[in-house]
């Protein structure tokens, strides 16, 4: 990316579906959480268990896929072979299960030995397997008398061969066509544990290819953007020990709303998130914590800009750091938004009052979501006392957390407050309901 000297490429290099990475987009990087990446990387390289896990949390739109992208240095390059999972580029993340995560790993695992058929000689193998396994299975139930044919099925198994034969399509597909799903799942569902199996006999090909000059590191980013609650559930807690078992060092992104859940509780934790307030818990005022972030903020805008243009006026940048909640991703949203609007009116900088009208559709959407009493007592309860109302109600919080109205941080307490841009509107709501005591 190249720093902007016109309204128009400032508007192109705000689109929040940018992620810098490293080797391309130093230039704009600000390193938001370069102590964390530090002792992140200390960690990996000191630690001497081979299947350590490292977890990541912090909200969607935190910061943690930009800070993944720039965590290899020479010295984790020179110890580890490091492969990205990067969720939204190879799965549906509306419809995921651990099969397709353990399953795109292997792929990646496979593209780096030096033969290329061991995957596919490896999944034969199991399905030969499978197969027999079958035919005892209907073997003992018929002489039981139940008449009952064994679990696996052989024509879904000969469908995944033939989705798999097209060799790096699948891939491809595998996001986009539901089939390609449904038939896989099928042929590992009978034993998840050769699917694991697999992985680590991969690894290991790995390892005897290169000498065990290197190890793998693994970065499975973009996971806790799932926002199906069942399938967060199934993936991070009933699942949660495929992850453990891969026989290398993992990195692993996890749904904030796990943060106090007893299976997180590691000593490998790691919370990307951003202070701009005083936290009310706390009885001490962390100025310059505050402070600090707010100057990141402020860089993350500059550094996007050539150094002798002024396209954003001063005050215009405070108040989008303040209205931002501290989620980078809201953030640029609105910076964005406002230079469309300056890009219409055909101005040369955004002013003050762009960034207001920003607000109003960022505003406006998370407005629309606060659906029920249940819901606005929930925000009004944080608003005020900044803790969480869960009991019976844990799907309307996590929906709020994941959906920004709530906003969640973590500097020494775990607290959370309201969306700053719906504060108001959860007063006037809990006002007309009732609710305020």
């Amino acid at each position: 990316m190249k720093p902007a000297s016109t309204i128009e490429e400032l508007y192109n290099n705000l689109n929040p579906f940018f992620i810098p990475e490293q080797g391309r987009d130093e230039n704009v990087y600000v390193p938001v959480f370069d102590e964390a990446l530090r002792k992140l990387r200390t960690q990996i390289l000191a630690g001497d268990y081979p299947k350590e896990c490292f977890y990541i949390t912090g909200q969607a739109g935190s910061g943690k896929s930009t800070a993944l992208n720039f965590l290899k240095n020479d010295k984790l390059e020179d110890k580890f072979e490091l492969i990205y999972i990067q969720g939204r580029q190879l799965l549906d993340l509306a419809d995921v299960d651990v099969i397709d995560v353990l399953l795109m790993f292997a792929l990646e695992v496979n593209e780096r030995l030096k033969k290329k058929g061991e995957l596919t000689e490896k999944l034969r193998k199991i399905d030969n397997k499978h197969r027999e396994r079958a035919e005892i299975e209907t073997t003992q139930q018929t002489l039981k008398g139940t008449g009952t044919e064994g679990s696996y099925d052989i024509s879904l198994s000969a469908r995944f061969f033939q989705f798999f034969g097209i060799g790096a399509e699948f891939r491809q597909r595998y996001r986009r066509e539901k089939e390609y799903r449904i038939v896989t799942r099928s042929f590992f569902t009978f034993d998840k544990n050769e699917l694991l199996k697999l992985v680590n006999d991969l690894i290991h090909q790995y390892y005897q290819d290169n000498g065990s000059s290197k190890k793998i590191l693994a970065i499975f980013d973009d996971l806790e953007k799932i926002r199906n609650i069942d399938q967060m559930n199934s993936l991070f807690i009933e699942n949660s020990y495929y992850f453990r078992d891969i026989e290398c060092k993992k990195v692993l992104t996890y749904p904030i709303y796990l943060t106090t859940n007893p299976t997180f509780k590691e000593i490998n934790r790691y919370f990307f998130g951003l202070k701009i307030y005083k936290n009310p818990l706390e009885p001490t005022d962390d100025h310059d914590t505050v402070e600090r972030n707010r100057n990141f903020f402020s860089e993350i805008i500059r550094k996007r800009i050539q150094s002798e243009k002024i396209l954003i006026q001063e005050d215009a940048i405070s108040h989008a750091i303040e209205i931002s909640g501290g989620n980078l991703k809201q953030y640029l949203d609105i910076l964005y938004r406002a230079a469309l609007f300056v890009l219409n009116l055909e101005g040369r900088n955004i002013s003050l009052d762009d960034i207001r009208q920003a607000t109003y559709d960022e505003k406006r959407n998370l407005e629309q979501a606060i659906i029920g009493d249940k819901l606005i007592r929930i925000l009004y309860t944080i608003a005020t006392k900044h803790l969480p109302v869960i009991e019976e109600e844990t799907t309307e919080f996590i929906q709020a957390i994941l959906s920004l109205q709530v906003i969640v941080f973590y500097n020494n307490s775990v607290w959370y407050d309201v969306n700053p841009l719906i504060r108001k509107t959860i007063e006037v709501y809990a006002a007309a309901a009732g609710n305020i005591t």
